[in-house]
């Protein structure tokens, strides 16, 4: 009896202070349950659908906590060698399942991209070309569950069941990833509404800009980004790493958030122009005083193959009390052969273009950029040239 006793005093002392996954008191749990899809004796096509959507239950940690979940596939229903690639992009063994990199955060549902599901088995298989596709392909997915510490590494990782589908592949052309854009967020960036989601993109938030000649990570797009512009004195803002989420991105000086408490806003001292650069890979954030006097805008405007070349004006991105605007930005359908360059309104003495598409830095006089059919959200900074064609 006193022994029962001595064990639920110290389960009860680990509660109270800080629970321990994998401790005698708070065991890694041995499984969870995928559920079994309600579509899962449909062929799922991966050209014509947009999302796989899976759910789940919480793994049970015995105490309150946010798991991040992630998605490993197969092709033949083993999961004994993860697919890893070295420096160079050479698949290293032979891998017979792969993680996706989209992940969910404390939610029991996803919703994952079908087209970067076919792109990631694509690679698992090894299919190089069109004629190595096959009509159709079992898939066999379970779910990765994960306590993230503030050291970035995993914890308490349990997997769940097996489910197996049947998709109809398709071919498409392997690229390395875009650049991961983060987003400015604050009191003097946009409309200074703080107003962190999805439709604030172009109103309240916006994206950093890639650095011209930088490299990104063919796999997670991290690199360099920088954003020139105006701030006023006594303003705030955050760098977010994921839209709609605040517990990750750059926070009081120039912290890293990777959840936990809120640090802070990052503060401006003395109004002027400065040059935020952030490198998304190691988190090193600086702020510094921008050199020279940008010339200030009245408008700035599209022009090209769907206009005439006429003048389309942009929006005005920063429009918070007091603001000096150097970001513009503008929604935007491109059809087929599309081509355009951003323009002083008019006149074309001041005018920027770049082989470069969907993002890039615009030369004055520089090339038109061709744009790909698809619904945008243009940002351009007017200072730098820089632009990013944001999908919708």
């Amino acid at each position: 009896m006193l022994g029962c006793l001595a064990v639920f005093a110290a389960c009860n002392t680990d509660v109270d202070s800080n629970p321990v996954v994998g401790s005698e008191c708070y065991p890694v749990p041995q499984t969870f349950v995928l559920n079994t899809p309600a579509y899962s004796t449909q062929d799922i096509d991966l050209q014509k659908s947009k999302t796989l959507n899976l759910t789940w239950s919480q793994p049970n940690y015995g105490f309150p906590t946010t798991p991040v979940y992630s998605v490993e596939m197969s092709g033949t229903g083993n999961f004994t060698t993860l697919y890893t690639e070295d420096e160079d992009g050479n698949v290293i063994g032979k891998p017979d399942y792969v993680l996706l990199d989209e992940t969910v955060k404390g939610k029991v549902t996803g919703e994952f991209t079908s087209s970067e599901i076919d792109k990631t088995l694509e690679k698992l298989m090894g299919w190089k070309e069109a004629t190595d596709i096959p009509e159709s392909q079992k898939l066999f997915f379970r779910i990765k569950s994960a306590l993230v510490g503030a050291d970035g590494k995993e914890y308490g990782v349990v997997r769940s069941n097996i489910v197996e589908l049947k998709v109809l592949p398709y071919y498409e052309a392997l690229k390395a990833a875009d650049p991961d854009f983060w987003y400015m967020v604050g009191g003097c960036i946009g409309d200074g509404s703080w107003s962190n989601n999805a439709d604030g993109k172009g109103v309240s938030i916006a994206p950093l800009f890639a650095v011209d000649g930088e490299k990104y990570d063919a796999k997670t797009g991290d690199g360099l980004f920088e954003y020139v512009s105006w701030f006023p004195a006594g303003g705030s803002f955050k760098i977010l790493e994921f839209v709609g989420n605040w517990d990750y991105g750059i926070c009081a000086d120039g912290a890293y958030r990777n959840g936990g408490d809120d640090p802070g806003d990052i503060k401006v001292a003395d109004a002027g122009y400065y040059t935020i650069t952030l490198n998304t890979a190691s988190h090193e954030f600086s702020m510094k005083a921008y050199e020279g006097t940008p010339k200030v805008y009245e408008s700035i405007c599209l022009a090209g193959t769907f206009n005439d070349w006429g003048d389309q004006p942009m929006s005005a991105f920063n429009t918070y009390d007091g603001a000096e605007n150097h970001i513009w930005t503008a929604n935007f359908t491109a059809g087929d052969g599309c081509k355009l360059k951003f323009k002083m309104a008019g006149s074309w003495d001041d005018n920027w273009g770049s082989t470069s598409f969907p993002y890039g830095t615009g030369k004055n006089g520089g090339a038109d950029i061709e744009v790909e059919p698809g619904d945008y959200i243009i940002y351009f900074n007017d200072i730098t040239g820089q632009y990013n064609f944001i999908k919708k």
